[in-house]
Formats: C-alpha cells, structure tokens, sequence
C-alpha cells in the first residue's frame, strides 16, 4: 500500500533513529580505539618518582619547576605563552603518544624519517650495537659521534670520538651495555658519521624548526663558536621568521651570533613541515653541510617548557604566533590518531623495534 505522503517525514526520522540505537550486546562491533602497542603511554620520560604520579599531580611538579626555574607560576587553561604551550601539549598528548617513544629513540627515528621523507636526509650510519664491546673500531674512519638511543629526561649520551686520541677504557666505561627504555624499546648504541663543523665554528650549525599544527612559525639557529686558539666554544643562538628576517630575542642567555641565509631554507622548510605534521607541536633540527639536508632530531616537547626569553614578553609574543591555542579534545585527537599510525606501521614493519645489529 502507498504511504501517504504526510508520513515520508515520520518514516525519516524513524530511519534516523534507529542508526544511533545502542548497539545489543551480543552483536560484535569494531572497536574505534586502537590497540595497545609496546609503546604506548610513554612515562619513561619523567623521572621515577614521577612516573607513579596522576596527571594533575604531574602537571603540579612540572609548574613547580618552572617556578623554581622562571618565577613565574604557568597558566595552561587556557595556555598563552610559549612555554605555557609546550607544558600543555607535553602533560596532555606527549606522554600519552607512542609516536613519542619513535622520535626519542635514535634508532625508530631514522625509520620514522626514512618512511616519511626518505633515508637520504639522515647522516650516515656506521654501526649499531648491544654493548660497546661489539663496536669494531678498526672499521671505524679517524672521527665518529657514539651516542646511546633512548631518548628523554637526560636519557642520551653523545660523544664525538677521535680514535687516534681516545681512551678506550673511558668508553667502555662510560657506555657499557645499553640500557633498555620501558615498553620493550631496546638500549642499544650506535655510531655515526661525523659531520663537518662549519668554518669559525666547533660544531656544524644546527637550524631548529619549532613547527605548530605542521607550519614552521620560527627558526632557531645555534652553533658553538670558537672563541680563541684554546679552542674554548661558546654556545651561541639566534632566532628568525621562517624567511630568516631575524628577531630581537635571546634564547636561554646564549649570545646572538651573524649567519648568512641557508640556500636551501625553502626545501628544509618543506621536509620540516612534512615531518612536523604528524605533531602538534615539535621542533624539527637540521643541518646544511655543503649540498646535503640533513636532520639532526625530532623533539615534540623543546626545553621542558621553561624557556628563557630575553626580553620576556618574547614567551607570550611567540604564544600569541602559535593562535588558536590547543585544546584538550584536539591532543586527544592527535594521541588517538598516534595510535592508529604506530599500531600499523608495526604491523606493516615499517617500525621494527627489535632492530639487528648491522
């Protein structure tokens, strides 16, 4: 029998009804969360007798320190400044992401970069191992960098090695066997090339992209400059807007330093912006040697969120770059949306966390 056309509406809404019932429960549904990994909800990143704490009475140790570091109580509620921003994404989405755990072991990085943006944007990599005793340094060239690969808290040791000069006992004492992390992430040690300083400097220039929502807001330039034929360096830093205009702000008491523009800014804003769209707030390093991009680091949660900013309204100036602030409902979207991603790229063996040795 036709409906009469006065009931289509009534018809409609009953269709519309019925879609969000709840579900009985004996049918079986798809769960919307992702499943569990070895790296999820990463609290290896505070100390120990952080770890057993809630997330507000982590979040009250964390103000305490930047009182005690600042003089200035944070107010991340919401937040304004900089810093304010950086404790925020930190309590509430870092400690919670596995992508987190990747960015912080130096060896998932590389395979995080590498799927991302490809491998020949990272330094050459020379050797990976267990315990120190397994690096053969007859195959090693003169200068090398060692580094431990669990991130976080102080967690990295970083040397650069000459090996007509070292003490191997002081490496063997200093590295020794590798600690693992927590959530399975295994302690290992690897060896890298060793990059050439640029000219008057110590070290290579180091151009740190500080990216919100996948845009780079801000580049910050460091280097160690030779000082004198001692060889004594002096950490020096330099902040600009992306199109290296400079700006008038010292970071942390380090003195500013002249550097020309990089040739290759453009493209290393490119592979910044790509990598710094899986976060919602990081800070991408690199470096230019000759030709070569390459980078150095990815690090979601930059200077514990106690920065300092010469003049101090820079804090909330750079804040008010980064507007709208976050908000708890969108890092508990990017934490989510974490999950997904890490839960399949192990899967696929994109990310391996058992690497071999090489």
């Amino acid at each position: 029998m036709r409906l009469k056309q006065r009931r289509w509406p009534l018809l409609l809404l009953m269709v519309i009804i019925w879609q969000y019932l709840p579900v009985s429960a004996n049918q079986k549904v798809r769960s919307s969360k992702a499943p569990k990994t070895q790296l999820d909800r990463r609290f290896y990143l505070a100390g120990k007798t952080e770890r057993k704490l809630s997330k507000q009475q982590f979040l009250a140790t964390r103000i305490l320190k930047v009182q005690q570091n600042s003089s200035y109580t944070p107010c991340i509620d919401p937040p304004t400044t900089y810093n304010e921003m950086l404790l925020f994404a930190y309590v509430e989405h870092d400690i919670l992401s596995p992508l987190t755990s990747i960015v912080t072991n130096r060896i998932l990085v590389r395979q995080f970069i590498t799927h991302i943006v490809g491998e020949q944007y990272l330094p050459k990599l020379l050797c990976i191992a267990d315990d120190i005793t397994q690096v053969d340094f007859s195959k090693l060239p003169n200068l090398f960098v060692i580094k431990t690969v669990n991130g976080g808290y102080g967690g990295i040791q970083v040397d650069i090695v000459d090996k007509r000069r070292m003490n191997l006992d002081d490496i063997h004492k200093k590295y020794g066997k590798a600690k693992p992390s927590l959530y399975g992430v295994p302690g290992k040690i690897i060896v890298e090339e060793r990059l050439t300083p640029a000219p008057g400097c110590a070290s290579v220039i180091d151009y740190k992209f500080l990216c919100f929502r996948g845009k780079a807001y801000l580049v910050r330039v460091t280097a160690n400059l030779k000082q004198n034929v001692d060889c004594r360096t002096k950490n020096a830093s330099l902040f600009t807007l992306p199109d290296f205009q400079r700006l008038p702000v010292i970071y942390d008491g380090k003195p500013l330093f002249a550097t020309n523009k990089p040739e290759k800014l453009n493209e290393m804003i490119k592979i910044a912006e790509r990598l710094a769209s899986y976060f919602p707030l990081t800070r991408i390093d690199m470096y230019l040697i000759g030709d070569r991009i390459l980078i150095g680091e990815i690090t979601p949660f930059s200077s514990g969120g106690w920065a300092k900013f010469e003049p101090a309204a820079w804090d909330a100036m750079i804040g008010a770059m980064l507007y709208p602030p976050l908000t708890r409902r969108e890092l508990a979207l990017w934490a989510e949306r974490d999950r997904w991603l890490v839960h399949n790229w192990l899967s696929q063996g994109v990310i391996t966390i058992h690497s071999k040795n090489r």
